[in-house]
């Protein structure tokens, strides 16, 4: 009898256990379910920026260049190229209004409106020092164009060393075209960091024990639906969802070995989610989610 209980015992313990890990794993890194990865053309090996367009296509951008890429995505395949930007370190592009834009990693905006008509293009310096600005998408309710950064904001060092756990997210007014003043959404590396350790997930640490969060948002999008704000850092592999006010919804923890450098990200007309990831020593490569929750 003491045998069985100690064995019964033992398989409760089990199921408990498994029930805690169970719970926390497909609680916190499946808030979205794999689809389906579309390998993209050698063209677009350093991808770095998409955005949805129409009819099952996307617009976008390769690190180095400076054209507008239109990707088929039933065909698999590119269905048109434009001329917008010379060359240089562009790192995301979106569509506002039926007009595109592009975002330098220094703060020049490329603006392309009119097309295919009368293609005029603009340029606009949002004057952001050397935040290294890498993600760009539309916000349609407010409607401005939200401009992330990977760098400590401030225009001095000592800014800079006291804002260096938060990230900015600015706003840039399409009815004004001017960059507003205050930051539209602050972003506390710090919060991320709680928001993890309470959902009782492994954090990677250095040799020292040190936590490695460094949350470097490479790209960002506005959920349709909600208006939640979805943040990228690819240096984390992380996929971050805040509320309107900089609340951590949730985290999901990308799989390296599918997302080998996340940084464009956006969603189509059914609601999926469609991360693009740089090519790297491999292939550049398209990844459809299906969202299950925010």
């Amino acid at each position: 009898m003491l045998k069985q209980l100690t064995k019964s015992k033992r398989v409760l313990i089990l199921i408990i256990i498994f029930a805690v890990l169970f719970l926390s794993y497909f609680g916190y890194t499946k808030i979205y379910q794999k689809r389906n990865i579309l390998t993209l053309p050698s063209t677009l090996h350093e991808i770095s920026g998409i955005s949805y367009f129409d009819k099952n296509i996307i617009i976008c951008e390769q690190d180095e260049l400076g054209d507008i890429f239109f990707y088929d995505l039933k065909k698999k395949e590119i269905i048109n190229r434009i001329n917008v930007a010379s060359p240089g370190d562009l790192e995301d592009i979106t569509l506002a209004n039926n007009d595109f834009y592009l975002l330098r990693s220094d703060g020049l905006l490329y603006e392309l409106t009119n097309y295919p008509s009368k293609p005029t293009t603009t340029l606009y310096n949002l004057d952001l020092g050397a935040n290294n600005s890498e993600g760009l998408t539309f916000d349609r309710k407010i409607n401005s164009l939200l401009i992330s950064t990977k760098s400590n904001v401030g225009n001095t060092k000592t800014e800079k060393k006291s804002n260096k756990d938060e990230r900015w997210i600015y706003a840039f007014d399409l009815a004004t075209k001017k960059l507003k003043e205050n930051p539209f959404l602050i972003v506390n590396v710090n919060d991320i960091i709680s928001f993890m350790q309470n959902s009782s997930r492994d954090i990677a640490t250095n040799n020292k024990g040190k936590i490695k969060i460094h949350f470097r948002p490479s790209g960002l999008e506005v959920n349709p639906e909600s208006g939640n704000i979805y943040i990228l850092s690819s240096i984390d592999n992380l996929l971050a969802i805040f509320d309107r006010q900089g609340k951590v919804l949730s985290i999901e923890q990308l799989d390296p070995d599918i997302f080998n450098q996340p940084e464009g990200i956006t969603f189509d007309s059914n609601g999926d989610l469609l991360i693009s990831n740089e090519g790297g020593k491999g292939e550049p490569s398209l990844v459809r989610l299906k969202p299950k929750e925010f």
